[in-house]
């Protein structure tokens, strides 16, 4: 799990440690925690613990679209072609300048002309706004 960080370009700190969620649809959601952390976890459910991330929710819509779930200081975007994950990431952001950022980043990679954005998460009206300048936009919740 540490080298599949590395290579995805993310390195734990000292203070950190990768753990990773059950396979999910084929995918497996590998992230760094504290190690504190982790060792309360451990503390509390032993070997039981599961990890997780919104990473791992599929999505039934056909056709291409970009699923972005916006949090305060991060957003998670999933590129989906006909219910097949292509892409999965979660990005830093600082506001919604930071996701159009990322959407023009990520349809520039991915050649994307014709997709829609299916949007979630906190300041979804700030974020749609700013979005459907540029693109078709759906919010969900």
């Amino acid at each position: 799990a540490e080298k599949y960080l590395w290579f995805a370009g993310i390195e734990c700190s000292t203070d950190e440690r990768p753990v990773w969620s059950d396979t999910v649809d084929g995918v497996v959601a590998v992230m760094a925690l504290r190690c504190d952390i982790v060792d309360i976890l451990h503390e509390l459910y032993g070997d039981c613990i599961k990890y997780s991330s919104p990473l791992l929710q599929t999505d039934d819509s056909d056709g291409r679209h970009l699923y972005i779930y916006n949090a305060t200081d991060f957003a998670y975007f999933k590129l989906f072609d006909d219910r097949k994950l292509e892409f999965c990431e979660v990005l830093p952001t600082a506001g919604k300048d930071d996701i159009l950022c990322h959407v023009e980043r990520i349809s520039q990679e991915f050649h994307l002309t014709k997709f829609v954005i299916r949007l979630a998460g906190d300041n979804c009206d700030e974020v749609l706004t700013l979005l459907k300048q540029y693109h078709k936009v759906e919010k969900c919740e």
